[in-house]
């Protein structure tokens, strides 16, 4: 399973059944209505994320909204030979930077962070 950055502008693009986008700077993360589902997660519940880099860092994260992955995103991922897995989060581009540990210069490159205790 893994999370992606967003920024502001993507959480536009994004409908929400329960909670909102997440708060620049403040901890929060948002999840997928089948990951909801599939986990019994609500808005509320704590998760703890886990960078794949090599010290590992986690922290726990509110889940502060659950959205439904917009058909024009999912078409245009797979217009690009990719798919957007059912389950997925999602926070603040630069939180997951800083969960990471990555500098913020230069320009950021992607990743995938993965791990969540309930």
């Amino acid at each position: 399973m893994g999370i992606v950055g967003f920024d502001t502008q993507v959480g536009g693009f994004l409908t929400f059944s329960e909670g909102s986008f997440v708060t620049p700077g403040e901890p929060g993360i948002i999840i997928s209505q089948d990951m909801a589902e599939q986990g019994g997660y609500g808005v509320g519940d704590t998760l703890t994320l886990t960078a794949t880099t090599e010290n590992g860092s986690s922290d726990e994260y509110p889940v502060v909204g659950i959205f439904e992955i917009p058909p024009m995103i999912q078409s245009m991922a797979q217009a690009q030979g990719q798919e957007i897995p059912p389950d997925v989060m999602g926070m603040y581009w630069e939180d997951l930077a800083q969960l990471e540990g990555l500098s913020m210069e230069g320009e950021p490159l992607p990743r995938v962070t993965s791990s969540l205790r309930h």
